[in-house]
């Protein structure tokens, strides 16, 4: 659940850290980059996870929004 988004956080970083390399074909940081966000994008969010494990475990999926609870 938490590995594609920790996948995202290191690919941006090290775009980050090659600079103007980083988005050259001569790396391919930019390639998996954009894998990571197709693999990102048919896995679901991070939050539509959160509430599968919720009502799994506890039956309901039911979010707090300020204290309130929304259906």
């Amino acid at each position: 659940m938490n590995n594609v988004w920790m996948a995202r956080e290191t690919a941006r970083l090290a775009r980050e850290i090659l600079g103007a390399n980083g988005i050259v074909d001569d790396y391919c940081i930019m390639r998996h980059m954009n894998n990571l966000e197709s693999v990102y994008t048919y896995e679901g969010t991070h939050d539509i996870h959160k509430l599968v494990n919720r009502r799994t475990h506890y039956g309901d999926c039911r979010i707090r929004l300020n204290g309130a609870i929304a259906s």
